[in-house]
């Protein structure tokens, strides 16, 4: 007779992957050097690092975490009868709480440091950007005085109505690896983030010489004079807001005599075999920093399919309008151009409006009743408004004349294929 062998499949997950990470980083080590017991029911960094795992591979709430743990535990960590210490009230107090009282910026500063020593990575470029944290509820004794504070403001999530927290992150060029973070009151612009955060950089990797890849909030003026004063390097794009910008694209539409040099030609991810070109050209600020002008054939043809997009959308509202007038609300002339203002909002450069007032003269019965051979009448005016519209043709040829390009402002020494390429992962 044959030997039988019992076998069974056995799903681990990612979990030894995680693990595999969360060890080269000593992420365990770190904690307990951190965030001590004290009289802890629960030894801080074992929940501190059930969290991160759950956080990467359920990201259940934390209430829900004892629950997972006893489905996830089983061979691959804690015992399933003892998933019962990790409830909410002892992940909380004895974790989260100790963790913030901790001393982060250094515990972070060492992640940080083991993360760039365990990878080699390479840290001359370095990539910022913010996003919003939104909040629901009144958090109105949320923090201490000198903690972050939930408040309104710009929120990137689409929801003005609700507090948020301001959140930066900092990643390499080289592995797209975070780095460092740093979280700011949710009232506070994006453009205020930028000199705590280099500064921030520059004392963690105890240089000024790396390149600060950001948006546009990042190229405020104070932002680059600071960066630029303290020996640092950056690439931003410029504002359309900005005087450059308006002149460049004046002269784009007055003459296409520009001498654009070949830079980059990069395959499109999502569809092999085609490729997106760029061009560049080089003027300089008025701050005497390099302006790297770029032409992308792709965004060309994304700007110009956009901006038909919303014209039609603009032209279907007006008609919308135009079917409703001299009824309900829109019976004077101030109201019509409301509305009509507001629907063509972004594309009123390209679309002429004519709004026409006709007053005819009509006759109206004295008194009630049905009009007979003795009814009199009396002549009144009555207004009525027509609305017509077209596109503007030269307008819309003018903007086709910019498509595609957009500015790169930077004190760096590169070429100017050099200085577009890391702005494709800003």
């Amino acid at each position: 007779m044959s030997d039988k062998i019992d076998a069974y499949a056995k799903s681990v997950d990612v979990y030894p992957l995680v693990k595999h990470y969360m060890d080269e980083l000593s992420l365990f080590e770190l904690f307990k050097k951190y965030v001590p017991k004290g009289d802890a029911e629960l030894e801080p960094a074992e929940g501190l690092c059930i969290l991160i795992v759950n956080i990467l591979t359920a990201n259940r709430p934390l209430y829900k975490v004892e629950e997972w743990l006893a489905d996830y535990a089983d061979e691959k960590g804690e015992a399933i009868e003892e998933a019962a210490k990790y409830n909410d009230d002892r992940l909380g107090r004895n974790c989260l709480d100790r963790l913030y009282k901790a001393d982060r910026n250094s515990l972070m500063t060492e992640i940080s440091i083991m993360a760039i020593k365990v990878h080699e990575l390479i840290t001359n470029i370095l990539h910022n950007d913010t996003t919003s944290l939104t909040l629901r509820g009144a958090y109105d004794n949320s923090t201490t005085t000198d903690g972050i504070k939930p408040a309104r403001g710009y929120n990137k999530d689409g929801h003005p109505d609700c507090k948020q927290i301001v959140f930066g992150l900092n990643v390499t060029e080289d592995g797209h690896v975070p780095i460092s973070y740093m979280a700011y009151n949710g009232n506070t612009s994006d453009s205020d983030t930028h000199i705590p955060n280099w500064d921030k950089l520059r004392e963690l990797l105890c240089k000024d010489d790396f390149i600060y890849v950001t948006d546009s909030k990042g190229a405020d003026m104070e932002n680059l004079a600071h960066i630029a004063g303290n020996k640092g390097k950056f690439i931003s794009i410029l504002p359309a807001t900005r005087l450059e910008v308006k002149e460049f694209r004046n002269r784009l539409i007055r003459s296409k005599e520009i001498a654009w040099e070949e830079g980059l030609s990069i395959e499109n991810s999502r569809k092999k075999g085609e490729f997106t070109n760029y061009h560049t050209f080089e003027t300089k600020s008025r701050e005497d920093y390099r302006i790297v002008w770029v032409h992308s054939d792709t965004k060309a043809r994304q700007d110009a399919m956009l901006r038909q997009k919303k014209i039609n959308t603009a032209c279907q509202k007006l008609q919308t309008i135009a079917n409703k007038l001299n009824r309900y609300q829109l019976k004077t002339r101030e109201k019509i151009q409301q509305v009509v203002e507001k629907a063509i909002e972004g594309v009123k450069d390209y679309v002429a409006i004519q709004i026409t007032e006709h007053t005819p003269q009509v006759k109206k019965p004295v008194g009630r009743g049905k009009a007979g051979p003795d009814t009199k009448f009396v002549d009144i005016s009555q207004t009525n408004y027509e609305l017509s519209w077209q596109r503007n043709a030269s307008a819309i040829k003018e903007a086709a004349c910019t498509d595609g390009v957009f500015p790169l402002i930077s004190n760096c020494e590169l070429t100017a294929k050099e200085v577009l390429q890391p702005t494709f992962r800003t």
